[in-house]
């Protein structure tokens, strides 16, 4: 008897967990919190739903979520936050409410260089998986002659966490190299 209650409680836990791994990413049943009139996610589900390890280091009132390749870091009521080194700049300062640390959906999507979609009807969130060839695949066949081909790969190295100012030189060089080519396509 004592097994068919445990082997019942497990199943119940899990279709009660409110983070579901899906074939187009990580969809999470969340209660957003408004700040300032702003909507905000609480940190800790998506962190954790993505298989980080989160901390909190009270002293600095810093939140710090890593696995084996990522380290994300930002403090409560600060626009700079860093993932794996890097300088982010969040669009709303981390807020605490009771007990819980909240960013915007934004600040997420930059903190952990994955798109989202918010579905306010059934309150969940989707973490979209992360496309591993669209940078590689753009620059294999472009040179990059066309504005339309150039603003293409800035929004997707833009997504990828670069730099403005990385971004910039680039393309800088971009056009300078497409100029001593006679702006020819070279596909």
């Amino acid at each position: 008897m004592k097994k068919i209650i445990s082997s019942f409680l497990v199943v119940l836990f899990l279709l009660t967990s409110s983070a579901f791994a899906e074939s187009d990413g990580i969809r999470l049943e969340l209660e957003l919190e408004t700040i300032e009139g702003i909507k905000m996610i609480p940190v800790r589900e998506v962190f954790e739903a993505m298989d980080l390890s989160v901390q909190w280091i009270s002293d600095t009132r810093t939140v710090s979520a890593t696995d084996e390749d990522h380290l994300i870091e930002f403090k409560i009521d600060s626009l700079q936050a860093r993932r794996n080194g890097e300088k982010v700049q969040l669009d709303f300062p981390a807020k605490i409410v009771n007990s819980r640390t909240f960013i915007t959906k934004n600040s997420i999507e930059k903190l952990i260089n994955r798109e989202t979609n918010w579905d306010k009807d059934s309150k969940t969130l989707l973490i979209k998986n992360k496309k591993e060839n669209d940078f590689k695949d753009t620059l294999t066949y472009s040179n990059l002659v066309d504005e339309k081909t150039q603003e293409e790969m800035r929004n997707t190295m833009e997504k990828s966490g670069i730099q403005k100012d990385s971004l910039d030189l680039f393309f800088e060089e971009v056009n300078e190299f497409n100029r001593i080519v006679e702006n020819k396509s070279l596909v």
